[in-house]
């Protein structure tokens, strides 16, 4: 989509655990610990931006925020411990990674669309404007909605 984007990176470590019955007797539980280093690709759709004029000057309203990929690095992800309970009859490491890696994209998405985010965006389309010569005094508005992840990698 034709926008203003940005990346950003983010190390984090993701706990997992998950309890179950042993034969439908004896509570079993399993975790794992995983690092994880994510990146996301977020950007504002500058061609859905709005205008609007009053007394001299023009109120722009920015699109929300929206997020074209997140993809983990499996260079630099990890699992720093597995326990897969007694017997080792838990889930298997893969498995639980997988888990893991579903809550990365999760907290990411929530990071990509946090306050910090938008305030990013909307403070890099300010600057672009700023570089315009223009006779207009704007103001701006950023929309609080956030895309949906449009590609997964």
């Amino acid at each position: 989509f034709p926008s203003h984007d940005r990346a950003f990176t983010m190390e984090m470590v993701v706990p997992v655990s998950q309890e179950h019955k042993l034969a439908g007797l004896f509570p079993v539980k399993s975790q794992l610990l995983y690092i994880a280093h994510a990146t996301a690709d977020i950007g504002v759709d500058l061609s859905k931006a709005s205008t609007s004029t009053e007394n001299g000057g023009a109120t722009i309203t920015l699109p929300g925020i929206q997020v074209s990929s997140i993809s983990i690095n499996p260079t630099l992800s990890y699992v720093y411990s597995s326990d897969q309970g007694v017997l080792n009859l838990g889930p298997s490491t893969q498995g639980f990674q997988s888990l893991a890696e579903s809550k990365v994209h999760e907290r990411v998405m929530s990071e990509a669309c946090s306050a910090s985010s938008r305030e990013a965006a909307q403070k890099a389309v300010v600057n672009i404007l700023k570089s315009v010569d223009t006779p207009h005094d704007f103001r701006f508005s950023l929309d609080s909605s956030c895309g949906k992840l449009l590609e997964n990698k």
